[in-house]
C-alpha cells in the first residue's frame, strides 16, 4: 500500500470519526433538550394545578367576605359595615395571583437558561428573558429574569411604537430577528430605546472585533453599539446589559386556540381591551441577546411557544377570578368608595 493510499485511508477514517463524533453530539444535545422540555412541562402541570385550587380557596373566600358586607348593609342602610373583611381577603387573593404568576415565570426562566445553554456557538452572552403584559394597547414590563422582583413596570411602550410588538400584535405569530443592527440601518426594526441616527451610522470597531476574537472567558462591550441606545424614557445612558442585537419574541396568546365561541362571548364581555392584539392575547415572552444569529428561528421559537402556551393558562385562571369575576368585580367597586 503506498503512502498516498494510507494517507487516503486515514484522512477518510479521521472524517468518519468526526461525523460519528458530531452525531453523538447531537443525539445527547437532543436528548437532554427533550428532558429539559419534559421537565419543564411536568413542573409547570404540578404549578398550574396548585395555583388554580388555592385562587379558588382565595376566591371563595372573598366571595362570603362580600356577602357578608351586603347583609350588614342591608341589615342598616345608615351604618357602613366594616371592610376589614373584603380588604383582607381581596388583598391575600391579589397577592396570591401576583406570585403565583411570577414564580410560574421563574420557573419558565430557569427552563429556558436550561434549554441555551446547548448548542449556541458561544457562551460568552447568555440571552435575557422578560414577560410583558399588555393593557390598553400599551405594553408593560411584569417580570425579568435579573434583578426585579414581580408587578407592572411604569416604563410602557405603545405597540405600534416597536417594531417587534407591532409585528407580533398584527399576524399573532412571533417575531425573530437575529441582527438589529443590520435591520436598524436599513429601517425595517424601530425600537423607542434606539436612537435612529446613531444606529443607521453603526459600525463595529476593529478594536472591539479584535478584543472579541480574544475573548475567552468575558465578553468585550461593544461600546459603538452601546452608545445607539436609551436606558430609558429620560434619554440615560444605557447599560451594557440592555443593548441586544438579536431577539425573539413570542405571543401568549389564545388567538389561534380551540376554544369556543361561548368562550369569547365571555371573555370580551368583561375584558377591557383597546388593542385589537388584547382580544385573546395577554402579552409577549422576550429574549433577547448581545450577539448577533444568537437565535434558532426554528428550534428557539418551537420552545419558546411552548413557553408562552403555559403561561397564557396562568393569565386565563388570573382572569377568572378577578376580570371575569363578579365578586372579585364588587370588591373592588367596595373598596374604590372608600
Amino acid at each position: 500500500m503506498t503512502t498516498l493510499s494510507k494517507f487516503s485511508l486515514t484522512a477518510r477514517g479521521i472524517l468518519t470519526g468526526m461525523h460519528i463524533l458530531r452525531q453523538s453530539n447531537y443525539k445527547e444535545k437532543f436528548e437532554h433538550l427533550s428532558l429539559v422540555h419534559k421537565n419543564y412541562i411536568c413542573e409547570m402541570q404540578g404549578q398550574l394545578a396548585d395555583y388554580a385550587l388555592i385562587a379558588r380557596t382565595k376566591h371563595e373566600a372573598l366571595r362570603e367576605a362580600v356577602q357578608v358586607y351586603d347583609s350588614r348593609n342591608g341589615q342598616n342602610p345608615k351604618r357602613r359595615p366594616s371592610l376589614k373583611g373584603v380588604r383582607r381577603c381581596l388583598s391575600q387573593l391579589t397577592q396570591f395571583l401576583e406570585h403565583g404568576h411570577a414564580k410560574a415565570c421563574k420557573a419558565t426562566f430557569d427552563a429556558l437558561k436550561e434549554h441555551f445553554s446547548l448548542g449556541r456557538k458561544s457562551n460568552l452572552h447568555e440571552p435575557r428573558f422578560c414577560i410583558k403584559l399588555v393593557r390598553k394597547g400599551h405594553v408593560f414590563t411584569f417580570l425579568r429574569d435579573r434583578g426585579q422582583s414581580g408587578g407592572l413596570q411604569p416604563i410602557t411602550d405603545a405597540i405600534q411604537e416597536n417594531t417587534g410588538f407591532h409585528s407580533v400584535g398584527e399576524s399573532g405569530n412571533f417575531f425573530f430577528c437575529n441582527d438589529i443592527p443590520t435591520e436598524t440601518k436599513g429601517g425595517r426594526y424601530v425600537n423607542p430605546r434606539l436612537r435612529r441616527e446613531c444606529a443607521s451610522d453603526y459600525s463595529s470597531s476593529w478594536r472591539w472585533s479584535l478584543k472579541r476574537a480574544c475573548s475567552r472567558n468575558q465578553p468585550a462591550p461593544d461600546n459603538n453599539w452601546i452608545n445607539c441606545w436609551n436606558g430609558g424614557a429620560d434619554g440615560s445612558n444605557a447599560a451594557a446589559e440592555q443593548c441586544y442585537k438579536s431577539t425573539l419574541i413570542v405571543p401568549m396568546t389564545l388567538r389561534y386556540s380551540q376554544v369556543s365561541h361561548d368562550f369569547w362571548t365571555v371573555f370580551e364581555q368583561h375584558v377591557d381591551a383597546e388593542h385589537p392584539f388584547e382580544k385573546g392575547s395577554f402579552g409577549f415572552l422576550c429574549m433577547d441577546c448581545h450577539e448577533e444569529d444568537f437565535f434558532d428561528m426554528e428550534i428557539d421559537s418551537h420552545f419558546g411557544y411552548v413557553c408562552a402556551d403555559i403561561l397564557s393558562l396562568f393569565s386565563v385562571a388570573t382572569y377568572l377570578y378577578t376580570s371575569l369575576s363578579p365578586p372579585y368585580r364588587k370588591a373592588t367597586t367596595i373598596m374604590n368608595r372608600t
